[in-house]
């Protein structure tokens, strides 16, 4: 490289420094790549230097569309490992850039979930099915309207969870979770046969599935109680926080009447 265009090279590199601190990243790129657009050809030093150090500033001032896949990317990162408080920071700035993608407002539901946020966990959930309803060849999805009742069960709104959980199970029979969440409902408001049907034939299809058969004895422990003992027993082999009353509350989420059958089933 001669010493003219070395002159060239660093004073390219200088007057970059500079724009920086007053200029935005789209702006300085754009300027950069227009002046390289005067340069005769892709042998001259200058050249290299224009079209590399846009890259180089992206790298460290990102354009607004890799900072929101970075955030995206960051805060799944963050809610795998349950920090949810800094996943929620990052899905919310992915937002703040593209305000129209549904998996924002899903991932951002779950963190507001997981923080017992259930009134903003329930307007994003919505938001993304309003958000998906929009794409003309979409169909509702399952798992995001069992997340909806969730919230919405977590927040004490037992009518409108159990039209959810049912719609969700409608959309996918081969869905579990909410025809289990629906059946605890079922339990919450008082309808208790309703909520025993579903959980005996549940136990005919899993027999050793510890949660169905943890709520299947609490419900049946007045009638049979014999039977009720036996089925908690098993429970308590299998997986031993189901003797946890803290865990039962407020990880596993028993809606409070269930909690109350348990405490009640303990003293016997």
């Amino acid at each position: 490289m001669s010493i003219k265009y070395t002159y060239l090279n660093n004073q390219c590199i200088s007057i970059t420094i500079m724009l920086i601190s007053s200029l935005s990243t789209k702006q300085i790129i754009t300027i950069l790549i227009s002046v390289s657009g005067f340069l005769p050809s892709r042998d001259n030093p200058m050249y290299q230097s224009v079209v590399t150090i846009p890259n180089a500033i992206q790298k460290f001032y990102p354009l607004p569309e890799q900072e929101m896949t970075l955030s995206y990317s960051r805060g799944q990162s963050y809610l795998a490992s349950g920090k949810f408080d800094e996943a929620l920071i990052e899905f919310k700035r992915a937002i703040d850039i593209k305000p129209n993608v549904q998996d924002f407002y899903y991932s951002k539901g779950i963190c507001e979930e997981k923080l017992n946020l259930w009134n903003d966990a329930i307007g994003d959930y919505s938001k993304a099915i309003e958000i998906s309803r929009k794409n003309f060849f979409s169909r509702d999805d399952p798992y995001l309207f069992n997340n909806l009742a969730n919230a919405e069960e977590g927040k004490g709104d037992y009518n409108q969870a159990l039209i959810d959980f049912t719609y969700a199970a409608s959309l996918d029979s081969t869905f579990e979770a909410p025809q289990l969440n629906r059946a605890l409902v079922l339990f919450q408001l008082g309808k208790i046969d309703e909520s025993l049907l579903y959980f005996e034939d549940l136990h005919k299809k899993y027999p050793n599935y510890s949660d169905g058969n943890a709520v299947l004895a609490l419900i049946i422990q007045d009638k049979d109680h014999e039977r009720a003992k036996e089925l908690w027993k098993e429970v308590i082999i299998q997986d031993s926080r189901y003797g946890d009353l803290d865990w039962i509350k407020n990880i596993r989420r028993w809606p409070p009447n269930l909690v109350e059958s348990f405490i009640r089933f303990q003293k016997t």
